[in-house]
């Protein structure tokens, strides 16, 4: 495991490894216990993962991925031509899960959320 996010309701995490994966883990006392699966595999080591209105997966690639709750990929930000930018290293959502700051080597930027599901 290199990362891992709560959803705003404290009741499941994503959790990104090593293998390009990235896991939903439910927390459900009242019935089954935990129940996991695998959301997606993104496009390189997921390092920096938020969890807010949608899930936001960046790495190593310079790419930054939005995915729905079932890991369809709902937009995809390129930033592998810009000589300027390093790897994606952490994300993090505002409480509301609107909007995402993503940081690598020495700067970072913010992304709302998709206002419409753009497949690719």
């Amino acid at each position: 495991m290199v990362s891992i996010a709560a959803n705003a309701e404290g009741t499941a995490i994503i959790s990104g490894h090593i293998d390009q994966r990235i896991y939903r883990f439910y927390f459900d006392e009242a019935s089954r216990g935990v129940a996991h699966w695998e959301l997606c595999r993104h496009s390189c080591v997921p390092y920096a993962l938020s969890w807010g209105e949608a899930v936001c997966a960046a790495g190593p690639d310079q790419t930054i991925a939005f995915y729905d709750k079932e890991g369809m990929v709902l937009q995809r930000f390129d930033y592998s031509r810009d000589e300027t930018e390093k790897e994606f290293t952490c994300a993090a959502f505002n409480p509301s899960g609107e909007t995402v700051v993503v940081g690598s080597f020495n700067r970072c930027g913010a992304r709302s959320q998709p206002p419409a599901i753009v497949r690719p």
